[in-house]
Order: structure tokens, then sequence, then C-alpha cells
């Protein structure tokens, strides 16, 4: 097993108002509040985020304030990001490396505009405006998005010169989510398995399906249900169920599937499997005594090249390498070796 030269700690605290429904973290961990000042595009009155409906070619002033309790002034950096998928089926609303489809509308970072960085003083208030200027192109279905707020100087600190070592990062966010959409007409959900191959990350080997929601529409309560084949055989090397997933607009989404401690072998793969989402008491879709209204066939074939398997195994941190066995069994025989010719040379001086 490689050495870990540093143990990982990620604490992403971050208070997502799309789902959570909560504005102020605990003083012990922000030293800062925030409260969005809600707009009079507002659709839905008692929700906590920004949830709009403009029009082409509208402009809206958006207003966030901040509140600072301690006895020093907090430099605070913020980011306005669209919304993406990660691979546990989470939409995350904060800065990532995520994906965005082709086909995404608009870059809401891009009809944004905002101070990238402020300072709210010691035990005082300011108020933060974001500028939206709507595209002037019509688009059905919505722009999902998020505008983070993270005290400066908690950026993650990786070290370059070890792919094994990853630096400490505390990183405690506010995260407040922003749905903008010019009319309420219904989008028909579009997910697209674009791809299946295997990989190692993280010293774990996993299948990954790469997933693509085309629509400008949040896919909910989706449930995957897969299976990976090697060609000639019936029996999966591995499967999984996973169910209360969400899919962003406009998203890609890296699913995996664990392969544990299996041993890859070079070859031919079929993944296949089913997809389900929008949990609906009329949905003419059935799975585990639950109706869904929309359902995918899920199906991609690949082929791991013999290198390829041999770098996913080595990587693997969970196969035992295949040279440890071997010198167990070298050592082993060293040693009865060493025992056979202890008791000839005993005998041959006992008779002596």
């Amino acid at each position: 097993m490689k050495k870990i030269k540093y143990i990982t700690i990620s604490l992403i605290l971050t208070t997502l108002f799309l789902i959570m429904g909560t504005t102020y973290g605990t003083a012990a961990e922000f030293k800062f509040s925030v409260k969005p000042i809600q707009s009079s595009k507002q659709i839905d009155k008692t929700l906590t985020y920004f949830d709009l409906l403009l029009k082409p070619k509208e402009e809206e002033t958006l207003q966030v304030e901040l509140e600072n309790a301690t006895d020093k002034d907090v430099l605070v950096d913020i980011s306005v990001n669209t919304a993406k998928t990660n691979g546990n089926g989470v939409v995350e609303y904060r800065e990532n490396d995520l994906k965005s489809t082709e086909n995404l509308p608009v870059d809401i970072s891009e009809i944004v505009t905002f101070p990238k960085q402020v300072t709210v003083p010691k035990k005082g208030k300011i108020t933060v405006d974001f500028k939206v200027k709507m595209p002037e192109k019509n688009f059905d279905g919505v722009l999902a998005g998020g505008i983070q707020f993270r005290e400066h100087g908690q950026e993650l600190v990786a070290d370059k010169d070890d792919k094994d070592a990853v630096a400490i990062n505390n990183t405690f966010s506010y995260v407040l989510a922003m749905i903008i959409r010019e009319n309420q007409n219904d989008v028909t959900s579009n997910i697209k398995l674009e791809k299946a191959f295997m990989k190692t990350e993280y010293g774990r080997s996993n299948t990954i399906l790469q997933l693509q929601n085309n629509s400008t529409s949040y896919l909910k309560q989706m449930v995957i249900d897969a299976n990976v084949y090697r060609e000639g055989d019936t029996e999966a090397v591995a499967s999984i169920v996973k169910k209360e997933m969400q899919f962003a607009p406009n998203s890609i989404m890296d699913f995996r599937i664990g392969m544990a401690n299996k041993k890859i072998d070079p070859g031919k793969y079929t993944v296949k499997g089913t997809l389900y989402g929008n949990e609906s008491s009329i949905g003419e879709y059935s799975y585990d005594e639950t109706n869904y209204h929309y359902r995918y066939n899920l199906e991609y074939s690949f082929e791991i090249l013999p290198d390829e398997a041999k770098k996913i195994n080595e990587a693997n941190v969970n196969i035992e390498p295949e040279n440890s066995n071997m010198f167990l069994y070298i050592s082993i025989v060293v040693v009865l070796i060493l025992i056979v010719v202890f008791l000839v040379i005993f005998i041959f001086y006992k008779k002596r």
C-alpha cells in the first residue's frame, strides 16, 4: 500500500439554502453571517434562496446582507458558480472543477456582476449587490447556480511535489442558491450515458459512468441500479444501487461503481443498468414500490487493454501486489532449506 504523507481532512461545511433552508452558521464555525434580501422578482416568497422570474434582457439587482459579530474585520471572497453534480449525485453550488454540458444555455456567472472580495467591519454589517442582466435569447427551464461566501485565506493548498500528499483544508463557506427562469414551462428530462470506463482514483478502482443531463431542469429523487459484466460472463463483477440523488440542469456526472479489491483482467466489459427520476404517484415507471416519471436504460461497452489493466491494478491499494505472496513463498523455502541444512549438520556431528 502506498504511503500517505498527510491525512486528508476536508471539512466543507456548506450552507445550501436550496436544500437545507438555513441562513446562519454558528459562531464557532463562521466569523460572519449571510442573509438574502428578498427580490420583488421572487416566485415563491417562502423560500430562503433566490428563485427568480425574469424576462429576456431584463436587469435586476439582488442584495445580500453580511454581518460580522466579531471584534476584527473579516475579509470575504465571493464567487458565483453554475450548479453542477458530483459523483455521489449531490448538486454542488460552490466553486469546483466539475463540468457542464455543451448545451448549457448561459453560464450564470457570466450574467451576474458582483465584487469578488469585500470587507465586513467588526461588529458591523454591509450589503452586497449582485447585478443580473438576462441574455437576449429565450429559454425554457432554469439557470441554476450559487453565490459562495468564504473567509479569505481558506483556499485548498495541495502538495504539488507529491501526488499522494494532500494538505489539510478546513473550508467554512456559505452558499446561497440562485435559480433564474424566464417562464414556468415544463421541460422534459434528457439524460444520456455518454461513456463508461475504468479508472483508479485515490487508491480505489471504479467503473465510471459519465452521465449527462442535457435538459434545463433538475432530475430529482434519482435512482441508479447498475451492473458491470465482463464479456462472456453472466455474473456481474460489480454492482450498485444508489437512491435519493439529484442531477443539476445541464451538468455532467461521473457516477462511480466501486470495484473493491477485484483484480481487473484485460478484455471487454459492459455496463447495464436503469436510471429512474422524479418520484410521482402517477408515474408510469415503478421501482422498489415507488413510481417515477422518468426511466432510462443504461448500456455501454468498453475494452480494457493489458497496459490499462496493469495500471488500474497497481494503483488500487485494496489489491495485494503480485510479488507480496512470492516473497512469502521464497521466505518459507529459505527457512526450510536452513532447517534441513541444520539437521544434516547436527546428525553428521552426532554420528562422529
